[in-house]
């Protein structure tokens, strides 16, 4: 028996994605699936043609199924009918719904909540990610070490979609093992990642503004976008600030690598670079992350001069 309304709430697009398509494959049948799948978006179709939709008949079938995206922006002059849809949902007809939040405040999603019909899909904490990238491996087929799923949580990525693109570009890249290492993941997701990152948080550390620059540069040449190669950095001072955290509060370098995340075997690495860097100038740099960051995504400047700018304000904030 099928829930006659599921509302995904997630931040995250491929972990939306991932269940809806699950429960797709359970609602329908593909032989009929065309006659009994109809797809909206909040955000451009009327709330009257969602319902009536919703209301039509299943054809060949028990069950229809409609996906509504982007209901965080219905306008609130609908929210009365669809709180009366939720006290009474239509039998034949599972209802999707996803948004990237949804104020539970209100009356419309208070109603969902108490009828049971919300599901919040959690995006995994960055310490998370490496335990995360070892089970879609599996599921996958793949075996994974730690020290292989650091390293790809390290290199970092805009969403869970892309540790998912590396995991398949690996599994096609040790065919027909299904055993990978460390090594086979370097070759495959390519070197530009962790080390770079750590080469760089090298250099700021020892305030060289060239050499950090020349860092960056190389790592665009290799391909990476600025977007991400600042997220990899913003990810890798985040983790040196809960080292100096963790060292404050006399963790042992295995709590460290829990809370990191990371194999033991890299803890040393993030000490040796959090002890270089003074704590209110880490608090710093991380502050500046977050602006060059809005910047990087909203300004019309060039995106080089923004990571420039970065660098040279960091290098004064140690």
């Amino acid at each position: 028996m099928f829930s006659p309304v599921t509302i995904l709430v997630s931040l995250e697009p491929f972990l939306i994605e991932r269940e809806f398509n699950r429960i797709k494959t359970e609602v329908l049948n593909p032989g009929t699936s065309v006659f009994n799948f109809d797809s909206f978006s909040a955000k451009t179709d009327s709330s009257l043609k969602i319902l009536d939709s919703i209301s039509t008949l299943p054809m060949m079938s028990q069950t229809r199924l409609v996906l509504v995206r982007d209901v965080d922006s219905l306008p609130k002059e609908d929210h009365e009918v669809w709180t009366d849809y939720f006290k009474k949902p239509n039998s034949s007809t599972v209802v999707v719904l996803t948004a990237g939040k949804i104020d539970s405040r209100l009356k419309i999603w208070k109603t969902a909540g108490e009828k049971g019909y919300v599901c919040s899909l959690k995006v995994p904490y960055s310490n998370e990610i490496p335990s995360w990238i070892i089970r879609e491996a599996q599921s996958m087929g793949l075996s994974l070490p730690l020290e292989a799923a650091s390293f790809l949580a390290d290199k970092g990525g805009v969403s869970l979609m892309t540790y998912v693109s590396e995991l398949e570009k690996l599994k096609n890249y040790i065919h027909p093992r299904s055993q990978a290492t460390l090594k086979d993941v370097e070759e495959s997701a390519g070197g530009t990642g962790v080390k770079s990152v750590f080469e760089f948080a090298d250099q700021v550390g020892k305030r060289s503004f060239q050499k950090a620059s020349q860092i960056l540069e190389q790592m665009t040449l290799q391909g990476e976008p600025w977007v991400k190669i600042l997220f990899m950095v913003t990810r890798h001072f985040r983790l040196l600030f809960l080292v100096q955290e963790g060292m404050k509060g006399g963790k042992s370098p295995h709590d460290l690598a829990r809370i990191l995340g990371v194999n033991p075997f890299f803890v040393k690495d993030y000490v040796n670079q959090a002890k270089k860097i003074p704590p209110l100038a880490l608090k710093k740099i991380y502050s500046l992350l977050l602006t060059t960051d809005r910047a990087l995504k909203s300004s019309r400047l060039d995106s080089r001069y923004v990571m420039q700018e970065f660098l040279i304000k960091v290098c004064h904030a140690i």
